[in-house]
């Protein structure tokens, strides 16, 4: 809302500008990471009504046009009707004290309404409005019946250090442990649209629009972000139930040059210090399993890489050649040789990898590669579209104690460094790593 704009805005913390204005051309969009969207409402009942609450704030100007372009019968919500009457005349707007008697005739409700992170108050305040509304929406949902309770959630909240992200991480564990809705938890880091900079990144307005786009690239590589349309085509699919909940979405680092190039060069400067540097090691290491185990030194395993395609992936022997293929928590711990167990506990069985990364088969920092065998993992990550990503030698998962026992638990990892990462995730996971 306008004048009470405290609790009507998006959980956005800046807003980049216009990709007409940042964007020249078509490649340029690609570039700013506006990948168009097709809008589909295929299984979603076209008697279906939505309700959202917050309606005014970025994301609700942003998201309810694109929702209303596919004739989705919408319901506004917020403190301030008359302001948001004037942005979306078309559509029946209420108070928050009159919406319970109007759920009873409707299906869904995406909560959006918070006190934003850009916002002054104290911690009251955000709990105020970010944990104690949210409750009241909840319990006016489930006397009312509501099918589907959509929770647009925060990256911030995993990191609760400030009364914005404390009142948000408290307000997850409430919709974590509700059990007689069903509710749906997206996840999303900053948002931008078809808007100028705001927030935080207000400052890049004044940058000469030539200069724009490289600039935001940079900031992208640097932190996640998201599209506005992606937002709304979450919204839809998981109206539909054709996408796993709870999910953490984002641009993915798509058409970010920036980003690519530098997490390239970290593989390849990674590979180039080993062979040129440490190629010593690796031939100290070939001998000893030679004079030590039995089989050939290095092994070569197939593995399930990039787009689901298989590629031969390299290591030091660690087992017994007698020893079965299957994931490594499935090996007995005897078949594992002795110069194998201080390889796999100095973390130098994996260096013949630096083969695959030149190769483009891996990278430093991804979802670990598994065996064609684990087809459970593999249906978990053909579901949450972990495929799309290069496998690498070490992962976001694996420096949260999680392998391949947990394939549902790994596979929702893997699914969420997709969304998050950047290039200070994965030099923390490198440290993370080394250090572990």
């Amino acid at each position: 809302m306008k004048a009470a704009g405290l609790h009507e805005q998006s959980i956005i913390e800046a807003t980049p500008a216009s990709l007409n204005s940042a964007c020249h051309n078509a490649h340029d969009a690609v570039q700013c990471g506006a990948n168009p969207t097709v809008f589909s409402l295929q299984g979603i009942p076209s008697s279906m009504r939505l309700v959202i609450t917050g309606a005014s704030g970025f994301i609700g100007q942003q998201i309810i046009p694109l929702l209303s372009r596919e004739g989705l019968p919408l319901l506004l919500v917020g403190r301030d009707v008359e302001y948001l009457q004037q942005l979306f005349p078309q559509f029946s707007c209420l108070e928050y004290k009159d919406l319970e008697q109007s759920l009873e005739e409707s299906d869904s409700l995406l909560h959006l309404a918070v006190m934003n992170n850009d916002q002054e108050g104290t911690l009251e305040d955000f709990r105020q409005v970010n944990v104690e509304l949210l409750k009241q929406v909840l319990e006016m949902s489930k006397r009312a019946g509501i099918q589907k309770f959509l929770y647009l959630d925060t990256v911030h909240s995993n990191n609760p250090t400030t009364s914005y992200s404390i009142s948000k991480s408290e307000a997850v564990k409430i919709i974590d442990a509700e059990k007689d809705l069903s509710v749906k938890k997206i996840t999303i880091p900053a948002v931008y649209g078809d808007a100028q900079f705001k927030g935080r990144l207000s400052l890049i307005n004044k940058i000469p629009a030539f200069l724009r786009t490289p600039i935001f690239q940079i900031l992208r590589s640097m932190k996640p972000t998201i599209h506005v349309n992606k937002v709304a085509q979450s919204i839809l699919e998981h109206l539909e139930d054709s996408r796993p909940s709870p999910e953490t979405i984002s641009d993915e680092q798509q058409g970010n040059w920036f980003f690519h190039i530098g997490k390239r060069a970290v593989d390849w400067g990674f590979a180039l210090i080993i062979v040129v540097l440490f190629w010593w090691l690796l031939v100290v290491i070939w001998v000893a399993i030679k004079l030590t185990a039995r089989g050939t030194p290095i092994f070569a395993q197939e593995r399930v890489g990039q787009f689901g395609e298989s590629f031969t992936c390299y290591k030091f022997r660690t087992m017994k050649p007698e020893t079965r293929q299957a994931g490594t928590h499935e090996i007995p711990v005897d078949s594992v040789t002795r110069i194998g167990r201080f390889l796999r506990r100095a973390k130098l069985d994996e260096l013949p990898q630096v083969l695959n990364i030149m190769r483009g088969e891996l990278s430093l920092v991804g979802p670990r590669p598994c065996l064609p065998s684990q087809t459970e993992l593999i249906t978990e990550r053909q579901k949450r579209g972990v495929f799309n990503a290069m496998p690498g030698i070490t992962g976001y998962a694996q420096v949260r104690k999680c392998d391949m026992s947990e394939p549902e638990r790994l596979a929702k990892l893997d699914q969420e460094y997709q969304s998050l990462k950047t290039l200070p995730l994965d030099l923390i996971t490198i440290m993370r790593t080394v250090s572990g």
